[in-house]
């Protein structure tokens, strides 16, 4: 947020690889965050780098907006199903876990080796800053179901997935298990695999 002004008047082109872009809306990245966003006249001009689900707005952008680890991995798991409307919005649960680097560089004692060594343990359960931006890429993109995702919500079920992040005692990498209860008749295991083939396959990539 600091940079960014001056380097777009100056027509430089930005990635931003920081949340300061990501979120929409104003009041839940201060919450998130915890934060001011003190750069809020450039919001309306970032796209969300997701580029599998934004790659036109992404060839046009000045101001792109790096997605978030954990939330590009629900994403693009659950944008085709939330689009084909074969999951219902108010059952996901994102059980995701990470590896220590996710954490970043600053020392903390649940990062510790003592702590973390052969440990496996939630955090940020409810309140994780990842959870609004994930609700957000789910309501723009999931369809006429993901619309049911509300902006500025605050935990399942009042607008967002319950998403809950775990810290792997590894170096690196992410694993996310997502469970949603399906809608209707017919939801097999071969439909879910066809609807992301649908969407993910080079050949038949029409976004």
């Amino acid at each position: 947020m600091e940079h960014t002004p001056e380097l777009l008047s100056r027509g430089v082109k930005v990635v931003d690889l920081s949340a300061a872009y990501r979120i929409h809306d104003v009041a839940t990245y201060e919450r998130a965050y915890g934060h001011a966003h003190t750069d809020q006249g450039n919001l309306s001009r970032a796209v969300y780098g997701l580029t599998e689900w934004y790659r036109d707005e992404v060839r046009k952008a000045e101001l792109c907006a790096n997605p978030g680890c954990y939330p590009t991995a629900a994403a693009m798991a659950l944008i085709p199903l939330l689009r084909e409307g074969l999951i219902d919005p108010r059952s996901v649960i994102i059980n995701a876990a990470s590896g220590v680097s996710g954490a970043g560089r600053t020392p903390k004692q649940s990062l510790h080796y003592p702590e973390a060594n052969e440990n496996f343990s939630t955090y940020g359960v409810g309140v994780h800053r990842h959870q609004p931006e994930i609700a957000q890429t789910l309501r723009v993109k999931g369809g006429e179901v993901g619309a049911q995702f509300a902006e500025g919500g605050d935990g399942a079920w009042n607008g967002e997935p319950l998403f809950v992040p775990h810290l792997l005692p590894v170096e690196r990498g992410i694993l996310e298990t997502i469970y949603a209860m399906p809608v209707g008749e017919g939801v097999s295991t071969e439909r879910v695999q066809a609807c992301l083939h649908s969407a993910y396959d080079l050949s038949l990539i029409h976004i």
